[in-house]
């Protein structure tokens, strides 16, 4: 047999069919075009098996009537037929190595390493071209799956940085700015008392209402940063919203808008109250201002046989793709004055709960769902969160 690790391959006074049953005998998967054109290419059992042909059948993306298979290199870009290895190493005389990825029509994908050389008879022509493979598909799927992995990290990593900022920053304001913001506040509401300001009364009232505001702000900031000692106890989704229905429906009227409720039966969960209000009114105002004028928000409990839970739908322009897979990260925001603070409170206060957000959007609206397991769930997160 000839020495196909020479360059180049030549025969002399061997025929390229023995030379070609000699080639076919190695375990490794062979391919050879039998002819210069490259238009047919025969295969031993291991480059059959992976080409998804019977052993000895043409398979050649430059054949007459080419396989429905797509060629590309690593980087995802397709590669011409003309450029594949066999017919590179005729068309160039001389050998190259080449990752290609094959896609069929079904989604199948394979990947494999060719290493080609061209076959010349003894006066130097080209008569044909050989090429050794060998699969790959496992490992790079596994360094593709590695990528992935390492780029969720890095998400992580940088969303567990601002949050760690935001810290920073909570603790510096908290002291600077709350300490006179309350000496201001005390001040106008003895101000207003007084008979000589008596006609500036609705001043006062909107001026310690701004003040009320700034302080909201600040502790939507402190409640990131904060230790949260969980009060756990009974309590049930659709009461507490219908408990704060009042306050969201006057939300809403106060900015023309409409809230439809659709509470249906599910059972109690463990869960400290005084957050899943803050969650649901931060979800809900968040609605109602993505919400034209006119347009409604619903608010729905729902039980499925694993989880409770509730959704939360608005009537807005959707929210970009490049955003939505960030939410819950402090400053990624879609409002022109909006922080990301309260969405950031959102996922903290889920993920105390072991609940999860989801989210879908489109150009119609976007609905925020939120799953909270059921106690046997729940109690199972409880055993994997402590050992």
């Amino acid at each position: 047999m000839n020495d196909i690790s020479s360059k180049p391959i030549i025969l002399h006074e061997q025929s390229l069919a023995s030379f070609m049953s000699e080639l076919f005998a190695l375990p490794s998967g062979v391919s050879v075009a039998v002819d210069s054109s490259c238009k047919t290419i025969l295969h031993n059992h291991a480059a059959s098996a992976f080409l998804r042909v019977d052993e000895g059948a043409n398979f050649s993306m430059t054949a007459d009537a080419p396989p429905p298979v797509r060629t590309y290199d690593l980087h995802g870009k397709e590669i011409p037929p003309e450029e594949l290895s066999l017919q590179k190493a005729i068309a160039e005389r001389k050998a190259n190595k080449q990752i290609v990825e094959l896609e069929w029509p079904d989604g199948t994908r394979k990947i494999a390493v060719w290493n080609s050389k061209p076959i010349l008879d003894p006066a130097g022509a080209v008569i044909g071209a050989v090429s050794i493979s060998e699969e790959i598909t496992e490992l790079i799927m596994e360094e593709r799956r590695s990528r992935i992995e390492q780029n969720l990290l890095r998400v992580e990593l940088e969303r567990l940085d601002r949050l760690e900022h935001v810290s920073q920053l909570a603790a510096g304001i908290s002291h600077e700015v709350r300490n006179p913001l309350t000496t201001v506040k005390g001040f106008l509401q003895l101000m207003r008392l007084k008979k000589g300001y008596h006609q500036d009364r609705e001043l006062f009232g909107m001026l310690l209402d701004e003040l009320e505001r700034a302080n909201e702000i600040i502790s939507d900031y402190l409640s990131l940063t904060r230790f949260h000692a969980r009060k756990l106890e009974d309590g049930n989704l659709a009461k507490v919203i219908a408990q704060l229905s009042p306050l969201l429906d006057n939300d809403a009227f106060l900015t023309r808008k409409h809230l439809s409720l659709r509470l249906v039966n599910i059972p109690d969960i463990q869960m400290d109250e005084k957050e899943i209000k803050q969650l649901l009114l931060n979800l809900v105002r968040n609605a109602i201002e993505a919400t034209p004028v006119g347009g409604t928000v619903a608010v729905e409990t729902f039980m499925t046989p694993a989880a409770v839970g509730f959704r939360v739908t608005d009537e807005g322009s959707g929210i970009p793709e490049e955003i939505t897979s960030r939410l819950g990260t402090p400053f990624v925001t879609t409002k022109p004055n909006g922080t990301g603070i309260g969405l950031a409170i959102c996922y903290d206060i889920a993920k105390r709960h072991h609940a999860a957000i989801t989210v879908q959007t489109s150009a119609d609206g976007t609905v925020f769902s939120v799953e909270f397991p059921t106690v046997t769930d729940r109690n199972a997160a409880d055993d994997r969160t402590s050992s």
